[in-house]
């Protein structure tokens, strides 16, 4: 009797364990729907306004309807062959990624030397600062052509994107190269590759080698990733960064009860949104992507010392880059009372459509005094919300969204039309004014869109399918996150670049969905 007492004292302890392991795992899934139905509404308002009424870029629908039609069933070609040879790609999965990353670098480098241009505007200054910086060890009232003086003091925010550059310039010094635009060019080329090799990675992670395959596929069929390289602005410069804290957050998760490997995963994936975050501050979207995923599958207690360790590396590397940059090259006194407030992208979002408004940057530069300034930006921000009504702010939203993810060429051409050094083919197709852009703006919107309406699908099985791997949610989590930034950001077509991988990862699993479908859809016939 004793045993059987303590059989069934230990039944009711397991019983009661798996009773909150279960209510946990519903309240997840119930989470996880809210968001993918969320998700779901806001991209199918925003693909629909992209095909459909895509004004911002003058697309004609039924093109680019045949374009996506086209381009998809493509797609589930090449991906049903790749299903049908796994073991292969199994065997040669290291030769077919590595060749895949040589062949996009050494192309990217081409093109890159093919386009060279005079960086100029917002480029330009972090472009010559950084060269300036490497040449002189100065950078300061040094900017020259299109930039003023004084940028990086109006423009703290791109001192991170100038330094990365410039340790580029500097770690290839002792070979005597001054070629800055080759330097800057190659070394986002080869941060353009990185991007690509952990994208690959993490489809293998979450779906398998056919899958990875077929994402290093759709970055080789969308043609303005081989002008990534040219345009080394921080839009491209911090590509690698979302991916990488991704992959290093799988990494954590596989480490299991792993502790110094978790400590190492939990400390790196900090110091990469750091680093990525001095370079661009968008970057902290993936970070926030994944605190939010892990507190939906795993609890609120278990992202503590992963939050802790991450958020502690970010505040050291801001802490000793700031106090350097501050000590040294600027002064403080003088940046606080000159920078542009982040307010003031805010209110430039809410002119028209939403994009750069010269006449508000000239409105924040005629204040003098940061609190007038700040009080002066707040009461334009209350002044337009009211005039255009929640009728007018829906509309505006929709119109942004398009903007958005309604240009497949990024809009590249804000960099490679600053006095480009030739006139070839490809300048006929990227520049805005080029014989053939509109034709290729065509080619880069159906494959891109193609993309989107993949993801899409995910989402969609993701909602009605119960069998779903959870890790899936991730990358549409920062896609969802830079969409809701950019709704209340000033926008334009490259401002959401660095979070295209995300998207590509998204539409494999949409496409192993839709190839799913129609396989089913056989066999029924």
């Amino acid at each position: 009797m004793i045993g059987g007492k303590a059989y069934m004292t230990s039944k009711k302890a397991s019983r009661a364990t798996k009773i909150p392991t279960r209510a946990k795992m519903n309240l997840s899934a119930v989470l996880i729907k809210i968001f993918l139905i969320a998700f779901t509404f806001c991209f199918i308002i925003i693909i629909g306004g992209v095909i459909f009424a895509n004004d911002a870029y003058d697309c004609t629908p039924v093109i680019i309807l045949l374009l996506v039609g086209v381009n998809i069933l493509l797609m589930c070609v090449i991906y049903r062959v790749l299903v049908r040879h796994t073991k292969f790609l199994e065997r040669r999965y290291s030769t077919l990624i590595a060749s895949g990353l040589l062949f996009f670098f050494v192309a990217n480098v081409a093109v890159g030397f093919i386009m060279r241009y005079e960086p100029a505007f917002d480029l330009g200054a972090i472009f010559t600062g950084a060269s300036q910086w490497a040449s002189t060890g100065e950078f300061m009232n040094q900017i020259d052509k299109t930039c003023d003086p004084n940028y990086f003091y109006y423009f703290p925010n791109n001192l991170g994107g100038m330094s990365l550059l410039f340790i580029a310039f500097k770690a290839v010094a002792w070979l005597g190269i001054t070629d800055y635009y080759a330097i800057a060019m190659m070394f986002n080329a080869l941060l353009a590759a990185a991007t690509v090799l952990l994208i690959t990675l993490i489809c293998k992670r979450l779906f398998g080698v056919s899958q990875s395959v077929m994402v290093l596929i759709f970055v080789l069929m969308s043609p303005p990733f081989y002008f990534i390289a040219s345009t080394f602005y921080t839009d491209s410069l911090s590509m690698v960064f979302p991916v990488l804290i991704v992959y290093l957050y799988l990494r954590y998760l596989d480490s299991g009860a792993n502790t110094k490997k978790r400590v190492i995963s939990a400390v790196l994936l900090g110091l990469s949104c750091a680093v990525g975050m001095l370079v661009k501050y968008t970057v902290i979207i993936a970070l926030i992507a994944v605190i939010l995923y892990h507190i939906c599958t795993k609890g609120f207690r278990s992202i503590l010392p992963f939050a802790i360790a991450s958020i502690a590396a970010i505040i050291g590397v801001f802490a000793l880059f700031n106090a350097y940059f501050y000590s040294v090259h600027i002064d403080k006194d003088t940046a606080d009372r000159m920078k542009i407030p982040y307010s003031h992208w805010i209110m430039m979002s809410l002119y028209k459509d939403g994009r750069y408004n010269p006449n508000d940057y000239e409105f924040t530069r005629s204040f003098k005094d940061p609190s007038e300034r700040e009080t002066a930006i707040l009461e334009q921000i209350k002044l337009r919300v009211k005039k255009r009504g929640v009728v007018g702010m829906l509309k505006l939203f929709n119109d942004k969204g398009v903007i958005a993810f309604g240009d497949g060429t990024f809009a590249q051409s804000d960099f490679l039309d600053d006095n480009p050094a030739n006139d070839t083919f490809l300048h006929s197709l990227a520049l805005y004014d080029g014989e053939d852009h509109e034709t290729y703006r065509y080619v880069c919107s159906g494959i891109y869109f193609s993309l989107q309406l993949l993801m899409l699908v995910s989402a969609l099985s993701g909602i009605f399918i119960k069998k779903q791997r959870v890790e899936n949610v991730l990358p549409m989590l920062c896609v969802f996150g830079i969409m809701l930034f950019l709704m209340m950001w000033e926008v334009t077509g490259r401002y959401g670049t660095n979070y295209i991988p995300m998207i590509m990862i998204s539409a494999v699993s949409g496409l192993d969905m839709v190839t799913q479908a129609v396989n089913r859809h056989r066999l029924g016939a």
